[in-house]
């Protein structure tokens, strides 16, 4: 976190991994739409070079209904220069923010560590997919690195199970990915509603407040503000 964040109360979260296609962005929006809804000031950095969170903004203008929460709350940044990515948590807390949310770029270490640097708890979701926990593994080795350079001062790191499914794979991922050597949060099953929202450009929690992904990203959001009291 940076001096100015911690003076003001505020909380980084960065949702990062080292292998595209587990959910990192989806995690990232709903869980920004989770705080938001909670009446939490909220705003998400895409640092992702497709700005894939801010891409998802624009599809409600492009589907004609309009812009929704992603619009008023995503704002590309360029986190190559860990100097960029201060300043630019330094600039959502002074519009307000309490909660910044980091959607890091998958397969780019640099950023990802930059991100570890300044974040208070950092996210790391992965698939049921064998093939998933390996990255899972380095991202984790990376966030420790991170966490030597601050000499012990953090960040909290945790899994984040997504896609998951009844299957056996599914339900075996948890424990896997806690072998790994780090706690897991409440994750993401594999829900059609996610894939919905985002074709509206609107995250779930606006899109089916209702519905069992919501309750799946308002989930994720206790057990992190649980974690940080501890």
């Amino acid at each position: 976190m940076t001096d100015n964040a911690a003076k003001a109360g505020v909380a980084v979260i960065a949702v990062v991994a080292q292998k595209g296609g587990v959910g990192k962005t989806t995690v990232a929006a709903n869980l920004a739409a989770a705080y938001y809804e909670a009446g939490v000031p909220v705003a998400l950095l895409d640092t992702d070079p497709q700005g894939s969170a801010v891409t998802w903004a624009n599809h409600g203008e492009a589907m004609g209904v309009g812009p929704g929460l992603l619009a008023e709350i995503a704002h590309k940044i360029n986190a190559s220069d860990p100097r960029r990515l201060r300043a630019a948590v330094d600039a959502a807390v002074k519009a307000g923010a309490r909660r910044v949310i980091i959607d890091g770029p998958p397969s780019f270490a640099r950023p990802a560590l930059a991100a570890a640097l300044v974040a208070d708890v950092v996210l790391i979701p992965a698939g049921p997919s064998a093939l998933d926990l390996m990255p899972a593994g380095a991202t984790l080795d990376l966030v420790n690195e991170a966490k030597a350079q601050r000499r012990g001062r953090g960040p909290q790191v945790y899994f984040v199970p997504t896609s998951v499914t009844s299957a056996k794979l599914g339900r075996e991922l948890p424990g896997g990915l806690r072998a790994l050597g780090a706690d897991v949060l409440p994750g993401f099953s594999r829900r059609s509603s996610f894939a919905t929202a985002t074709v509206t450009g609107r995250t779930v929690v606006e899109k089916a407040p209702r519905s069992e992904a919501a309750n799946e990203a308002r989930a994720l959001m206790r057990a992190i503000e649980k974690r940080r009291k501890r």
